[in-house]
Order: C-alpha cells, then sequence, then structure tokens
C-alpha cells in the first residue's frame, strides 16, 4: 500500500513540483506560535507602559544606544550571511562554509553581548524584583535569547555535518529557518525599536509643517510654529514613550 504522499507546492516561475521538506514544515508551525507567545508578550508590556503614569520607571539603569546598536547589526549580518551560504550551497557546498561559519561567529558575538549586558544590569540593580521595566526586560529579552542560543546549537550541528560531507539542503534550510525568526523577532523585542514609532511620528510631523509653514500666510505662520513644538514637547511629566535601557 503506497504511503502518504509529501505536501508539493508548485512553482509560479516553471510550474514543477517543489517538496517541502518535513523538518522545514516542522519547524515552520513551530516558529508560528512563537510569534503568538511574543506577540502577547508584546501586548502586556504595551499596556503596563500605557497604564503607568512615569515611565521607564526612575532610578533603573539603561542599555547603552551604541552596544545595543552593534548588537543589532551583528545578529542582521549573521542572518544575511547565512542567507548567502543557503544560495552557496545550492551550488557549491565547501563555498558555503565560510559564510556559515562567520555567521555563527557573529551569532555568538550577539549572544556574548547579550549575556554581558544582562550581568552590567543586574549589577547596576535591574533585576525581575527591582520594577516592571526589569521584569519585562529579562522576560522578553530572555525569552528571546533562549531562541537565539536553540538555534546557533542548530547552527553548530550544520557546520559540523558540512565539514563532514553529510549536510543535507534541507537540514541547512530547517536551521535557517528558526534563525531567520531569531533575527526578524529582535527589531520587535529589542528595548529600543518601541522608538522608532515615536521618532517617524516627530519627523513627518515637522516635515509637514514645514510645507504648511512654506505655504503659510504670516498671520499664521506663528500658530503653525506652536503646533510644530508642542509635537516634540514630551507625552506626561517625564514620560517617555519608549523602553529604554
Amino acid at each position: 500500500m503506497d504511503t502518504a504522499a509529501p505536501i508539493r507546492l508548485v512553482s509560479a516561475d516553471r510550474g514543477e513540483p517543489r517538496v517541502i521538506s518535513n523538518g522545514v514544515l516542522g519547524m515552520t508551525l513551530f516558529v508560528m506560535p512563537e510569534i503568538m507567545l511574543f506577540s502577547g508578550l508584546i501586548s502586556a508590556f504595551s499596556i503596563v507602559r500605557a497604564s503607568s503614569a512615569i515611565w521607564p520607571p526612575p532610578d533603573q539603569p539603561r542599555l547603552p544606544l551604541e552596544e545595543t546598536a552593534i548588537n543589532t547589526a551583528a545578529l542582521f549580518f549573521s542572518g544575511l550571511l547565512l542567507y548567502v551560504a543557503q544560495r552557496r550551497f545550492k551550488v557549491d557546498p565547501e563555498s558555503a562554509k565560510a559564510p556559515l561559519i562567520v555567521a555563527i561567529a557573529l551569532g555568538t558575538f550577539f549572544v556574548a553581548c547579550q549575556g554581558w549586558d544582562w550581568a552590567s544590569m543586574i549589577a547596576q540593580g535591574l533585576t525581575l524584583t527591582s520594577s516592571t521595566l526589569g521584569s519585562f526586560f529579562y522576560l522578553v529579552v530572555g525569552t528571546h535569547a533562549l531562541h537565539a542560543i536553540v538555534a546557533l546549537g542548530l547552527l553548530v550541528q550544520a557546520w559540523r555535518r558540512l565539514s563532514a560531507g553529510w549536510l543535507q539542503p534541507s537540514q541547512l534550510a530547517t536551521t535557517a529557518v528558526l534563525w531567520y525568526f531569531v533575527v526578524g523577532a529582535w527589531p520587535v523585542v529589542s528595548p529600543r525599536a518601541d522608538s522608532l514609532p515615536v521618532l517617524f511620528t516627530r519627523f513627518s510631523t515637522g516635515f509637514f509643517a514645514g510645507l504648511a509653514l512654506a505655504r503659510a500666510s504670516p498671520e499664521k505662520t506663528s500658530v503653525l510654529v506652536r503646533a510644530s513644538r508642542r509635537s516634540r514637547e514630551p507625552i506626561g511629566s517625564g514620560r517617555r514613550c519608549c523602553l529604554e535601557m
């Protein structure tokens, strides 16, 4: 009796059947509820932040912007190099070794820097019980770090199989699904990603106010200037609109 046929997709450009491996399908099904998990954590954080009179809480340490930017760049380049390794693997598996090992190195750098930041924050008094900020920081960012560590382990395993000549394209693709999830989730869970909508709103407000000033009559100019200045004032007394570490 014939076994169940594998799931197939039809390529739009060639019309040829393309088989999805069980590993890729399984990892994709694993990632979907993880997206829901992070969505729930971010939603809970947004509700708590919106209901707080002052945010972030006073007397709490902040992560430096420079280190966060460097970590983010390292993680993004790691995902890019993994994509390059996948493309090269299809042509010549040996040529995929260099970008894959660099991707692993950058991912390890990201995780190590996150651990260093955690140790620094704990030394400065930011713990799970010190404030709501600390609780959400270690819960959200810690959950992301756990996924990054697991994905790094899979990348190392893929490298070992590639070096031994045992790596299959489906195995590399399965690992890539999880690592791409780690890379894509970081801008969402990153402590400073919240500030981007606020910065965009202020920029667009100033930009369109400037256009209006260029066309406005002199008696309307002073009104527009005051409105533009008010749009750049902080919301609430001492309140910040983003989670800054």
